[in-house]
């Protein structure tokens, strides 16, 4: 319902729009977000036997289409008939420019393909990799989600305001949107000026909603702002929900500073290969057994889902079956820390320190060491006053730090932001800051941390 119906509803005036909450909830978002949500509520505390019992069939299901249907994986004929787990550990692991540079071979035939429409990757990395997947992968995502939700308080239906770029352009004058499926106020993250910010603190005010949703980076920068003020004239929130972006080293600290409420942090791609998520009693990620199967790449190219294993995250999705994604490279990387939570109790897979990109992660110093921004986290004033940062390398030992200012920015305090970076890296990296008017964001309105732009072959075979 939510991919079929969403050009229709977005096609009509707010005042029909805003019809659509007479409809229950669950019945605005479809059956299969129904069956789902019955699903989840159902596993969310199986044991071991019958995520391991759900999992086989669902990856039987999908390993018997892939390998029949989708002609790259028609490779693996003889695997049919095995069991689904042993058959998985002998299909090499793909890349997204693999899928890129053959996409018709990892799609089943266009006639098979009726009840599927077209949708992309965010293309941070320059490239967005083109998906088509089944209507139903929507419903029952967001089935997902909502169950993650409810570890933070949220029920279908709460109020909540959304920084998020989907809807918005980037060009566009509109900043403030209603959204009355999901009971939501959108707020642009293209328009992050203290002017915006303050009208959005009004539509706030008005709106009164009981959870905040957005990218870390956009909540980071209206954090700052209300810190910048006398008073914080938001209505009290349950909790702040941060997706579509990794946490930054200080970002949970300063958001849940100037909200008043706690971070409630998930992982997950348009891919739609793995979902993590917290619990109501942990910050570490929680993979979610139902939405598909997750493993680690390491160093030595051996996939394993074993506490201790650190690397390269590679998914295979359940919910798609129109462009199967079976062992996919994701090139963000991780820590197993457990099979199971001993703070809640669910028997999930638990991962910790999630990265992106390697070296756009990190800054290259003189020295040719990679360092991780981790290492440039700063706990004191040092940026008082500044609403947003990104970090710039074009060349081995030297960055530039991009600063969007406040009124309450003190100039001198430039000098003071290079040198004190540069104590971080230990004067392997020498910084420059700059006050700039606008912050580079990506197509969806991302935070852009870093621009690595240093040539390709002046970071190949660095370690991380």
């Amino acid at each position: 319902m939510i991919a079929r119906g969403r050009k229709l509803y977005e096609r009509l005036a707010l005042p029909l729009q805003r019809t659509v909450k007479i409809i229950p909830f669950a019945y605005r978002l479809g059956r299969a977000y129904r069956e789902t949500a019955r699903l989840l509520s159902a596993a969310d505390r199986w044991d071991d036997r019958q995520i391991r019992a759900y999992q086989r069939e669902q990856l039987n299901q999908l390993l018997e289409l892939a390998i029949r249907r989708v002609p790259y994986y028609r490779r693996y004929q003889r695997l049919l008939g095995r069991d689904p787990f042993d058959a998985l550990r002998e299909i090499e692991p793909v890349s997204k420019q693999q899928m890129q540079s053959a996409l018709d071979d990892f799609i089943l035939p266009e006639s098979l393909r009726a009840r599927a429409h077209v949708t992309y990757t965010g293309g941070s990395t320059g490239r967005p990799l083109t998906i088509h997947q089944n209507h139903d992968a929507v419903e029952r995502e967001w089935a997902f989600i909502m169950a993650l939700w409810r570890r933070a308080g949220y029920r279908p239906g709460d109020r909540r305001a959304t920084f998020r770029g989907v809807e918005f352009q980037s060009g566009s004058r509109e900043t403030v949107r209603e959204n009355p499926v999901y009971n939501e106020l959108l707020l642009s993250p293209y328009h992050l000026s203290d002017e915006h910010l303050a009208t959005y603190t009004q539509a706030l005010a008005k709106f009164r909603p009981q959870f905040l949703r957005g990218y870390p980076s956009a909540l980071a920068v209206y954090a700052r702002f209300l810190q910048s003020r006398a008073g914080n004239d938001l209505p009290p929130l349950k909790a702040v929900l941060c997706g579509s972006e990794g946490l930054l080293p200080g970002q949970r600290e300063l958001i849940e500073a100037a909200f008043k409420a706690r971070v409630y942090s998930w992982y997950g791609m348009t891919e739609k290969v793995v979902l993590a998520g917290e619990c109501e009693n942990s910050s570490v990620y929680h993979v979610m057994p139902e939405y598909g199967i997750t493993e680690i790449l390491d160093s030595r190219g051996e996939l394993f889902a074993q506490i201790g294993t650190s690397g390269e995250i590679v998914g295979t999705g359940f919910l798609n079956r129109v462009m199967p994604f079976i062992r996919y490279r994701l090139d963000d990387y991780a820590s197993i820390t457990g099979d199971h939570c001993p703070a809640c109790g669910r028997r999930h897979l638990l991962l910790s320190s999630v990265q992106g990109h390697r070296v756009q992660d990190g800054l290259i110093g003189r020295s040719g060491a990679l360092i991780s921004m981790t290492a440039l986290n700063l706990h004191d004033a040092t940026f008082q006053g500044v609403r947003q940062f990104q970090f710039v390398q074009r060349e081995v030992g030297r960055a530039e730090v991009l600063l969007r200012i406040g009124s309450d920015f003190d100039p001198a305090r430039l000098a003071v932001i290079a040198q004190r970076l540069a104590n971080k890296t230990g004067g392997d990296v020498a910084f420059e800051a700059r006050v700039v008017e606008t912050i580079d964001q990506t197509q969806m309105g991302k935070g852009v941390y870093l621009r690595q732009l240093l040539p390709v072959g002046r970071t190949a075979g660095l370690e991380s």
